[in-house]
């Protein structure tokens, strides 16, 4: 990933080495220029920073634009906090998940199982530990799914 960045003022980002090639038709460069030959025509690497470590609720975006920090282009994140409409998707996605893993324990509880009264009464747990799933104090971002017996 690269920027052209004239005067150290982003003019395109991202720009790549096809760009640069396009933009320069009567030029020909090397199939692998180095940075030394990009940077004579204003075309830098950028480099992403580490994705920061996020908190439940929150989500991380990288930003529009790099900036020059010590001699290089990095591209930083910007963290936020989800959005309703983000974490109600999020929710349905959980509760699809315990909507699934509930029909396929559905068997369980039918009177022709094949399970003796201690197996059963132990799917019975589990499957109220899958209902009970939205009750848990960092739902939906963090989940703790019962294991089934």
């Amino acid at each position: 990933m690269y920027v052209k960045a004239p005067n150290q003022t982003v003019e395109t980002f991202p720009y790549s080495i096809g760009d640069l090639r396009r933009d320069n038709p009567n030029t020909s460069f090397p199939r692998n220029p180095s940075d030394t030959v990009l940077a004579d025509w204003d075309v830098y690497p950028v480099t992403v920073a580490t994705r920061p470590t996020l908190n439940p609720g929150e989500t991380a975006e990288l930003a529009a634009t790099p900036t020059y920090v010590n001699g290089a282009w990095i591209v930083d994140w910007t963290v936020r906090n989800l959005t309703q409409d983000e974490t109600n998707d999020i929710a349905l996605e959980a509760r699809l998940q315990r909507d699934r893993l509930l029909l396929n324990s559905d068997w369980t509880q039918l009177p022709d199982s094949p399970l003796d009264a201690t197996s059963k009464s132990a799917w019975v747990d589990y499957r109220q530990d899958l209902r009970d799933i939205t009750s848990q104090t960092t739902f939906p971002y963090v989940i703790t799914w019962p294991t089934a017996p």
